[in-house]
């Protein structure tokens, strides 16, 4: 708009566009964002891209590379749910509420929501109430040093007790937010409503990148191509369903493995005959001995480097040579006079050179 009605001078305009990372997330609040924005700080996903990819990354690498990463998330994702099954953090009150969501979300997801239903308790209060289902909650709030009361306004159901906040915080986060908590608490709602419980945030959730298989499609998405996506889906959405019950799993398994014989091609014996590497035999479906091709001694290649003989030997090395060399001629001096001599050991003793 400021280009095409020529408004670069404009001085409020451009104040207000050179702050747009103020205002501009007020209009996204109302939308499922899971708390991230294009203004954020992404030291973390940067970080964890670095393990993998860097600057001069090939394509073919970069390729390769995506797998790594992805069984990386996967891996760390896994020993979360570990940790979440096997620790849990205390309950801080006595609201049912608060025990509700300890069993059914992670741990960092029940921290967060330990610290709204807090900061609700501390910080928050029921300002006014018309008609019970508008309200308006005031909570003090720190905005750089200084303290400062801001109203919050709640469109609230009490047949469903499901709640609209002007802070949109379950929508555009997921997490119920500290206003919603206090009327809760005010109105003796023990338990959360289903729809506040979100299946994104539970313990041990089946998240679908998991079953990715990392392989080459192809350039070009062909009608093969498509099928083959559509059965993947469709399997993968009755493997959900029937994963978790023992007698539903035997009954698809048995019927996948029905449609597999009917739909196998046959096979001719002659194409068998002729491509023998299973080294099976057709007839008798017996494992068929096929003469192996003779496996010699691998060729004998020259060393890199000078030979081991004609090394140029340093002055330390020769110096040790002559050392143990006169070290191997003494005794036999000594033996070759004794030897020699027969008039005695004193004899033998004066003529051994020291």
């Amino acid at each position: 708009m400021v280009q095409r009605f020529a408004l670069e001078e404009h001085d409020w305009l451009r104040v207000m566009y050179n702050e747009r990372t103020r205002w501009v997330p007020c209009y996204l609040k109302p939308t499922f964002w899971a708390g991230m924005s294009t203004t954020q700080r992404s030291e973390s996903i940067n970080a964890f891209f670095d393990k993998f990819v860097n600057s001069k990354t090939t394509l073919k690498q970069f390729v390769e590379q995506y797998g790594c990463a992805l069984r990386d998330k996967v891996e760390k994702e896994f020993q979360a749910d570990t940790s979440s099954f096997t620790k849990m953090i205390p309950c801080v009150t006595r609201y049912p509420m608060e025990k509700q969501v300890q069993q059914i979300y992670t741990l960092s997801k029940f921290a967060e929501f330990q610290r709204e239903l807090l900061e609700g308790k501390l910080y928050c209060d029921i300002f006014l109430c018309e008609d019970g289902r508008k309200y308006t909650v005031q909570e003090h709030m720190d905005i750089n040093g200084f303290r400062k009361i801001v109203n919050f306004h709640i469109d609230f159901d009490p047949n469903t007790s499901f709640g609209i906040c002007s802070c949109h915080l379950f929508e555009f986060r997921g997490m119920i937010c500290r206003h919603l908590l206090v009327i809760f608490v005010r109105l003796d709602i023990h338990h959360l409503p289903e729809v506040y419980l979100m299946s994104r945030w539970r313990k041990g959730m089946k998240r679908a990148y998991q079953r990715v298989k990392i392989n080459y499609d192809g350039w070009i998405t062909t009608v093969e191509q498509q099928r083959f996506d559509k059965l993947c889906k469709t399997f993968e959405s009755l493997a959900n369903m029937v994963a978790d019950d023992e007698a539903k799993y035997n009954e698809v398994l048995l019927w996948l493995e029905t449609q597999l014989t009917t739909y196998t091609p046959p096979v001719s014996h002659s194409c068998i005959v002729g491509n023998m590497t299973p080294l099976e035999d057709p007839t008798t479906n017996i494992r068929a001995e096929v003469p192996l091709p003779p496996i010699g001694d691998p060729k004998c290649t020259k060393r890199k480097g000078a030979p081991r003989k004609n090394r140029a030997k340093g002055p330390l090395e020769k110096g040790k040579k002559k050392g143990r060399a006169k070290k191997d001629n003494a005794p036999a001096t000594t033996a070759t006079i004794q030897h020699g001599n027969s008039e005695g050991p004193s004899n033998t003793a004066t003529n051994v050179p020291r």
